[in-house]
């Protein structure tokens, strides 16, 4: 008797971001020496705005395969940083940064950046605030942060962190694609209003002038875009970083309702007074 044997296969679609990011750093496509430790970091955007470190001392390490098979770059806290020049066609209104981090324990009350452009007085800084223990973002001497807390001195995962800066009218924090409620004039929010920043030298890992504070922990990518990008595209790019990295992007399924019944689905309810129908609680307020 003759028998048949059927194999089925499978192949996953490498997914890709979208392309027009003006800034696009990689830890697994990283310069180094017989070490490990980095010099050049190419920039993938086309700009050629390469990050890197020419000094032995400041240079940050290849870690191998060390985020879901993939290299990271990891920085001491100490000495560790790298440098690029003025990113070209960069909007300092509207933008969209992603980094995938996480962070070592480290005790202290630094500002340790994760990426900069500038000085905190005019320019942009993304950075892990320790006494805090948050998220801080200056943008041309204004200031937002996450939850007190939000990001631990003993140390925190692998998150994929997102700066939205729409056109000069807000912005928004996410961790994993979650929407944190943010600092913002000493007044908790869902979102901030920053104006433009000056453009200038980059820096990763390295807080610049005058808060000196080196950031412990890993870097795998940094991406960025010169406008704030649509949920479409956000979530590709946030699906991408999930299945290069394996950090979970959190999406939301719910669309966002402008009644009971638009876009889609039907939200039920007992019981309403005018201006508190039960849609808006999944109106993104």
């Amino acid at each position: 008797m003759a028998g048949l044997f059927f194999k089925s296969q499978s192949k996953l679609t490498a997914l890709q971001p979208p392309a027009g990011m003006v800034l696009w750093i990689k830890g697994g496509t990283v310069l180094y020496d017989g070490s490990n430790y980095i010099y050049r970091s190419p920039d993938g955007s086309g700009n050629s705005n390469d990050a890197t470190q020419a000094t032995a001392i400041n240079q940050p390490l290849r870690a191998a395969e060390a985020l879901n098979g993939k290299d990271v770059i990891r920085f001491d806290g100490s000495s560790d940083f790298m440098t690029g020049t003025m990113i070209p066609n960069i909007n300092t209104s509207s933008l969209d940064i992603f980094i995938v981090a996480n962070g070592a324990s480290k005790a202290g009350a630094d500002y340790d950046m994760l990426f900069g452009i500038g000085d905190y007085t005019n320019g942009l800084w993304i950075a892990r605030e320790q006494s805090e223990q948050s998220l801080y973002v200056y943008n041309n001497w204004e200031v937002a942060h996450s939850d007190l807390g939000s990001l631990p001195n003993t140390g925190f995962d692998y998150k994929i962190f997102e700066l939205w800066k729409n056109n000069g009218v807000s912005a928004k924090i996410y961790f994993n694609n979650v929407q944190q409620k943010i600092y913002f004039n000493y007044v908790q929010q869902d979102t901030a209003v920053f104006g433009s920043f000056t453009n200038a030298a980059y820096y990763i890992g390295y807080g610049g002038f005058p808060y000196q504070g080196y950031y412990k922990g890993d870097i795998a990518e940094i991406l960025i875009y010169p406008s704030a990008l649509n949920d479409t595209d956000r979530a590709q790019v946030g699906m991408y970083l999930e299945q290069m990295y394996g950090v979970p992007y959190i999406v939301n399924k719910i669309p966002t309702m402008t009644s009971d019944t638009a876009p889609s689905g039907i939200v039920t309810y007992g019981h309403s007074i005018p201006g508190y129908e039960g849609f808006k609680a999944f109106d993104g307020n």
